[in-house]
């Protein structure tokens, strides 16, 4: 009697369900085509899958999210002479592109007009029809798989589900587990970016420089820093979701929860419109209309952004520099405080060059990619881009210390020689990533650099020091 393994594939070998992938692919390349799969599914599950199929981009399984510990199964099988199926409701040219890319398979089992929709039972007669005379066991995620636990020798449960192990759990009770945790907290956390909220510290900026502190202003500060951090966790989480192939061809970006699969893509929708609506609630709230036409064109411009400005060079760098401005023009807003024209051109400057960074960051980063027409990885630049990209950078950087040194210069009569401090304080802050970004040792986000470096916190206390040691003795 031969010895079989059957292994399925959505969240069981790969760790995310192909066919909403599919479903996502298809309406990112044409988003009119959610219409033709709508009337498919009227018709068949199966006639629903074979138009995902065909109406979704090519599926690259090189850069699909596999479970580590399916394959350390099935290799072991395989090492004891025992035949591999892979047994899926996928459609079958998405099982053969994951068995062209592993080659472990000798029998591959899908969907398709001669099988129909194998799943459940469906999946469990085809097996027995196809080995009448074997027994074998079943690698499977989901409550759809039990008729096939049911008939099978061997039970192996590789899923997310709480729901599902527990019900595996109580009928089959001799079953092997491979680990596939579902996303925790910390899951959460990278997805939403929530380290990235330190960004919208920046409402904060013109309160602060205006010495206007109050707990009016505070409060009002606050409900925008938490309603700028609701919106661009809902970008952050379709930025994802745009970037699924892209993250997963990146070497620090593939671990990203959505990108390796812990999020679903229907969960992570979910989640982006609960923050986006969260967000918007927040701002309705603070009765700040002005405010709230900011962070609709924060929204819209990072939408923009994720969509096509991203992929267009230089204009990519600007977009990120807006980004970062109108959180401080709209802190001022929501504080009541006037933002300077010296503070908006001299923050202008600054984040351009840190977007140079970012940019420049990523180039070095990429160097040992190979061909730099993977728009994917390069989006609209090229490696022989990287010096002009470092050049642009740290010449605007230079111009916001020159900024900085002509708005001393204009408030110098009121505030004191001693603010002066500020001008070679802040050259040794902005040269520093600098430096690290031509060794190769820069994150590719500034920001993780600012608020961790610890380099970069003893430069900024101390800048703090400064100005607020200049107006104390000018009182």
């Amino acid at each position: 009697m031969s010895r079989i393994t059957v292994v399925d594939l959505d969240e069981t070998l790969v760790t995310t369900d192909l066919l909403l992938e599919g479903v996502w692919r298809a309406i990112r390349k044409k988003p009119g085509s959610i219409f033709l799969m709508i009337a498919a599914l009227y018709s068949s599950k199966l006639e629903f899958k074979l138009a995902v199929e065909r109406l979704a981009p090519q599926l690259d399984a090189s850069i699909l999210p596999y479970n580590p510990g399916v394959i350390q199964f099935l290799d072991k099988s395989k090492k004891n002479n025992t035949i591999i199926v892979l047994a899926t409701a996928s459609p079958e040219s998405w099982a053969q592109a994951v068995q062209d890319h592993l080659l472990l398979f000798d029998f591959i089992l899908a969907s398709s007009p001669e099988n129909g929709n194998l799943k459940g039972s469906m999946k469990r007669d085809l097996l027995i029809r196809k080995f009448p005379d074997s027994e074998f066991a079943y690698i499977g995620d989901s409550m759809s798989d039990i008729p096939l636990w049911e008939s099978a020798k061997e039970v192996v449960f590789a899923g997310k589900s709480k729901r599902t192990r527990r019900a595996v759990t109580k009928k089959f009770p001799n079953h092997t587990a491979i680990a596939s945790a579902p996303p925790d907290l910390r899951d959460w956390s990278n997805e939403i970016r929530i380290r990235q909220w330190t960004k919208n510290l920046l409402v904060f900026v013109p309160m602060l420089l205006a010495l206007t502190v109050s707990q009016q202003n505070f409060m009002s500060g606050l409900a925008a820093f938490f309603a700028f951090g609701f919106v661009a966790s809902s970008s952050y989480i379709f930025n994802d979701l745009l970037d699924i192939e892209a993250d997963r061809s990146h070497p620090e970006k593939k671990t990203r929860p959505i990108a390796r699969g812990a999020i679903s893509i229907s969960t992570a929708i979910l989640w982006m419109a609960a923050l986006a609506t969260l967000g918007l609630t927040t701002a309705l709230m603070m009765g700040n209309r002005f405010f709230l036409l900011w962070l609709a064109l924060y929204a819209i411009l990072n939408l923009s952004y994720s969509l096509f400005l991203k992929k267009l060079e230089l204009f990519d760098v600007v977009a990120l520099s807006m980004l970062y401005l109108i959180r401080i023009v709209a802190g001022g807003v929501a504080t009541a405080t006037m933002v300077s024209h010296w503070l908006i051109v001299c923050a202008f400057f600054v984040f351009l060059g840190l977007g140079f960074l970012k940019r420049y960051s990523e180039l070095i980063m990429n160097s040992d990619q190979g061909d730099d027409t993977n728009a994917l990885i390069w989006r609209g630049y090229r490696k022989n881009d990287t010096p002009i990209v470092g050049a642009l950078g740290v010449g605007f950087s230079v111009i916001s210390t020159g900024m900085l040194a002509l708005y001393i210069d204009q408030a110098i009569q009121s505030s004191g020689p001693i603010l002066w401090l500020l001008v070679p304080l802040w050259s040794l802050w902005i040269m520093r990533p600098w430096l690290l970004a031509h060794r190769g040792m820069m994150p590719s986000d500034p920001v993780e650099y600012a608020f961790r470096n610890p380099y970069s916190l003893v430069i900024a206390i101390a800048l703090a020091v400064v100005f607020y040691a200049s107006n104390l003795l000018t009182i």
